[in-house]
């Protein structure tokens, strides 16, 4: 599964977190995370993700969370930006 791209792929998994509400839809973003492992084989150690998820910072941030072949997991946060006050979609003809 090794590539020169990406000698060791890493499942990854990204999510807001915001003070007073904490991590946003967290089960669905760890259950999501565990079906990757598991149809790849990774070994996911749900007590060493959880461990994992710390934050710090007073305004919202965006956590990735990677899971690589060897079940290493690793957190990283930054600051998140506002949404947009306006959202524009296109949707193109072509495939």
């Amino acid at each position: 599964m090794e590539s020169a791209i990406c000698p060791t792929p890493k499942l990854i998994e990204t999510f807001a977190w915001v003070p007073d509400r904490g991590f946003i839809a967290i089960d669905l973003h760890l259950a999501r995370l565990l079906r990757g492992a598991s149809a790849l084989g990774y070994p996911a150690d749900i007590a060493a993700i959880m461990a994992a998820l710390t934050v710090s910072g007073d305004g919202p941030q965006r956590v990735r969370v990677t899971l690589d072949a060897a079940g290493k997991v690793e957190m990283v946060s930054a600051p998140l930006a506002p949404n947009p006050p306006r959202w524009v979609v296109q949707v193109s003809d072509k495939r």
